[in-house]
């Protein structure tokens, strides 16, 4: 079975403007290492695999079984739509509670009067 690992660590590197020194240092790997992983001569340890994925916010399943190039895209691809529904739901609740809160102000307002009035007449 394919793995993307490789592929998948010189495309975090090349995104992140890193060189793969500078990728290495983040994980306390040296440069060599690195090549050997994007050359596919050998592969992370899982503590590795599992500190790259935490570090960059990808899931271990993506970062081994997809290239990651294509997994962004999907994700940018599904991420608006979600997010309309939840902007008119969330306008639509604001405006309830405004509603909400001048109606509880003109009942509050009411009850001051009257509490002044009922004050007045017994004084």
């Amino acid at each position: 079975m394919k793995n993307y690992i490789g592929l998948n660590i010189k495309y975090l590197y090349e995104k992140n403007f890193l060189s793969q020194d500078e990728f290495g240092e983040l994980f306390g790997l040296k440069k060599s290492v690195i090549g050997t992983y994007v050359r596919e001569n050998s592969v992370p340890k899982i503590e590795t695999i599992q500190r790259i994925c935490k570090n960059f916010e990808i899931s271990i399943d993506d970062f081994v079984n997809r290239p990651l190039s294509e997994v962004s895209k999907m994700n940018i691809a599904k991420e608006p739509e979600s997010h309309y529904g939840l902007e008119n739901e969330l306008m639509a609740t604001k405006d309830k509670i405004i509603a909400l809160l001048e109606a509880e102000n003109e009942r509050l307002k009411e009850t001051i009067t009257d509490l002044k009035s009922k004050k007045s007449n017994s004084a």
